[in-house]
């Protein structure tokens, strides 16, 4: 049948633990290789019986000789302290590793040990907790998770180099390389979603009892002491809220989303119908907060099919929306998505977000001033389909139009209005232009569609102009230079007939022109004004830009690595010595 191994390596002895997915049946086989030596094969079962956490003991492993082994359920998959010189695993295709001072994270109910020379005596795995006076130290791979036992009302803070998704029951909130939770007595699971693996800092606090206070006429102001927490009754009814938070504050709005402050402080809007606030300082110092809120039956912060998100913000800052998907995917324009979190509180990694979406998810983005548009791709709401031809003009007289594109060969597709324009190739990221679209985007041949949606309710107006460039084919060395107007785009294509590292690079006059290398269907695959990558044979692009508020510039690519390197001697080496052979 099929097999999945786990393995742990000691120098120059290591050992192969393999599990029959379909029973509890081990198979190990523990082997020893010298450079210049034989290897020496040693192969044998071990089908133990699953012990409880309390009191644990290893057994010798019948024929492999100073090998012992242990099964451990732990249905509760909490972490677990282990003793010293016992290695560990539970998942299938994971190594069996020496865990060290560092809890061990179970990803199931059995939990596998082992150890090597002596069994050591029998042990208990205590449960790993974290004393509010000290901080845990945990090293996480991509998508692995912990548990951590809490109490009720510990109010957790991870802290480290990657997004770190915890969920406790009540809700969590991300800032940059932190984000905190707070625990209804539920245990801590802790998650690495993104990147590479992550080493964090975990630590907790217990919050003292908070009375509710009154929401005071003029808006809530406090300077809240560390390691405190205060809690505000709401005006009840949908309110627009809005929190000016100090750095390491944070605000938990009751059955609501989690603002949290981080190491900077932070502006967040939230629209709803919460009973209470809690806003808890979780660093080191005296900190400010600020609430004001304004009874609103305005349209609410939320995003659905047909209900598409739009707003205009005069100052940066960060907003909370609901969104409830129907299988579809979530688009976001003019702003960084900070995080996208489920109903029971799981946050969403950077490859979910880029998945249909189904069910009621909390939305929180970061914007800059200006306009912020959300929707969920395909239900944008009444869509006007169109043909177009290059070149050509369409009268932007819908809120959401789609345009049927289909040029015979590759082009450089230039769209430009009069009138603020939200703009994208179907399945592509959309750009947002608040003074006027000036786009400019490598078209493959064939059928493509361009979408064309209003940043605010109702039609934008005005015309959009369309027209085509061609490809410019480049060979080896300089190309001709280019004069690029500003916010324009111009695009150059070579063929490359062999695998090969290429050299691509760009000179701007004035030096404001960004690069960019694309496949053949418009994937980019790279990025700077000098490049080396490794190709393989086929045809790429280079897309050059420039800012829109940068001076025309004169644009002049170049390529080496297209044409294979001689191998014989230079051509006047060789016609000298040609030279001297006629002579003799």
């Amino acid at each position: 049948g099929q097999w999945r191994a786990l393995a742990t390596a000691r120098g120059t002895a290591p050992l192969l633990a393999v599990p029959a997915p379909a029973s509890a049946e081990w198979r190990l086989a523990l082997w020893s290789e010298t450079p210049g030596s034989t290897t020496t094969l040693r192969v044998a079962t071990a089908t133990p019986a699953r012990q409880a956490p309390d009191r644990v003991a290893l057994a010798p492993v019948e024929g492999l000789p100073g090998v012992s082994l242990a099964a451990v359920a732990l249905p509760d998959a909490l972490a677990r302290r282990l003793p010293e010189g016992v290695s560990a695993g539970s998942a299938e295709g994971a190594a069996l590793t020496l865990v060290g001072a560092e809890p061990t994270r179970p990803a199931g109910e059995t939990l596998w040990l082992l150890a090597e020379g002596a069994a050591p005596p029998p042990f208990a795995l205590p449960v790993e907790s974290v004393d509010p006076d000290r901080a845990l130290v945990l090293n996480l791979a991509a998508g692995e998770t912990a548990r951590i036992a809490s109490a009720a009302n510990r109010f957790w803070i991870a802290e480290g180099s990657a997004a770190i998704a915890l969920q406790a029951g009540l809700g969590m909130g991300l800032a940059s390389e932190s984000s905190v939770a707070l625990s209804d007595g539920k245990p801590l699971d802790i998650q690495q979603i993104d990147g590479a693996p992550a080493r964090l800092s975990l630590r907790g606090i217990d919050l003292p009892a908070a009375a509710a206070e009154a929401f005071p006429a003029n808006g809530f102001t406090a300077s809240i002491p560390p390691g405190t927490a205060r809690r505000v009754t709401l005006p009840p009814g949908a309110t627009r809220l809005r929190a000016e938070l100090g750095a390491g504050v944070a605000l938990l709005l009751q059955d609501g989303p989690v603002a949290w402050a981080g190491a900077a402080p932070l502006s967040r809007l939230a629209e709803g119908d919460w009973r209470s606030a809690l806003l808890v300082n979780a660093g080191e110092a005296e900190a400010p907060a600020a609430l004001t809120v304004v009874p609103t039956d305005a349209t609410p912060l939320r995003i659905a099919p047909g209900a598409p998100f739009r707003r205009f913000f005069g100052a940066a800052g960060s907003l909370s929306l609901v969104v409830e998907a129907q299988g579809q995917r979530l688009v976001v324009a003019g702003g960084d998505v900070l995080s996208i979190t489920d109903t029971s509180g799981r946050m969403l990694s950077a490859a979910d977000r880029k998945n249909p979406l189904n069910g009621r998810y909390v939305l929180t983005i970061r914007h800059v001033p200006g306009p912020v548009l959300a929707w969920l791709e395909g239900a944008e709401g009444p869509l006007a389909r169109r043909d177009a031809t290059l070149p050509g003009i369409v009268a932007l007289d819908a809120e959401a139009i789609a345009l049927a594109l289909n040029p015979a060969t590759p082009v450089l597709l230039h769209a430009e209005s009069s009138a603020p324009l939200v703009i994208a190739l179907a399945g592509g990221q959309p750009e947002i232009h608040p003074a006027g679209a000036a786009f400019h985007r490598f078209l493959p041949a064939g059928a493509a569609e361009l979408r064309l949606l209003s940043p605010v309710p109702g039609a934008p107006g005005g015309q959009l102009s369309l027209s085509a460039s061609p490809v410019r084919m480049l060979g080896e060395g300089l190309g001709a230079p280019l004069l690029v107007a500003p916010g324009g785009t111009a695009l150059w294509g070579f063929t490359l007939e062999r695998a090969a590292t290429i050299g691509l690079g760009l000179r701007a006059d004035p030096d404001k022109a960004t690069l960019e290398l694309l496949d053949s269907t418009g994937k980019k695959i790279g990025d700077g004004v000098l490049q080396l990558v490794d190709l393989q044979p086929g045809t790429y692009l280079m897309q050059a830009r420039l800012p829109a508020d940068a001076p025309p510039a004169l644009l002049r690519p170049a390529i080496l690595g297209l044409a294979p390197r001689p191998s014989g001697p230079p051509e006047d080496i060789l016609r000298a010595y040609q030279a001297l052979a006629a002579q003799k």
